[in-house]
């Protein structure tokens, strides 16, 4: 009953906070003024929305534990500033996606403790999030190089299909070693 008790406290929090960010973000829509504005825009709604679907299943299957509560807040203040420089032609915007990857990597190596997952699952879940990750913060630094204009639709395309890829990772089942006895 207590765990079911923190478990309802801890994710009804999080919902609220995903709630209010969700909101929040549509006042940057004003702001959009070029179609990579509008893409990055919904690409960041797409983030948020996959996070939170996926978040609301892993949690429904485990028990959320308060390890989860500060990871969950950074994350959730990821996407409040993904949201926010969607629309600012800043390339910082690719930084705090990386930044949220970073964190399911942390995310990731907690839960497999604290819910004996299996480690062929971890690997599988931090090789995407490692993908993601390192695949944004290079997206990032190459445009703060000048190496690549951030308004540009191969960078656009890159970045959905980097993000696409990587949580595809998430949904995977690692085939299980099988073992014939003769």
């Amino acid at each position: 009953m207590e765990k079911e008790k923190n478990f309802n406290i801890g994710l009804s929090l999080v919902d609220v906070i995903y709630g209010v960010i969700f909101a929040y973000g549509f006042n940057f829509l004003a702001d959009a003024v070029n179609f990579y504005d509008y893409f990055r825009f919904f690409f960041a709604y797409l983030i948020l929305i996959i996070d939170w679907l996926y978040s609301h299943q892993t949690y429904q299957k485990n028990i959320y534990e308060k390890n989860f509560i500060i990871l969950d807040l950074l994350i959730l203040f990821a996407f409040s500033r993904i949201i926010t420089y969607s629309t600012s032609n800043n390339p910082v915007f690719y930084f705090w996606i990386g930044f949220a990857f970073i964190i399911y990597l942390i995310w990731d190596k907690i839960s497999q403790k604290l819910w004996q997952k299996s480690f062929r699952q971890f690997i599988t879940n931090a090789l995407g999030d490692g993908l993601g990750a390192l695949g944004f913060i290079i997206i990032w630094f190459l445009i703060n190089q000048q190496i690549i204009a951030l308004n540009n639709s191969i960078v656009s395309a890159i970045s959905l299909i980097i993000y696409l890829i990587a949580i595809s990772f998430w949904y995977l089942k690692p085939k299980q070693k099988i073992i014939k006895f003769k």
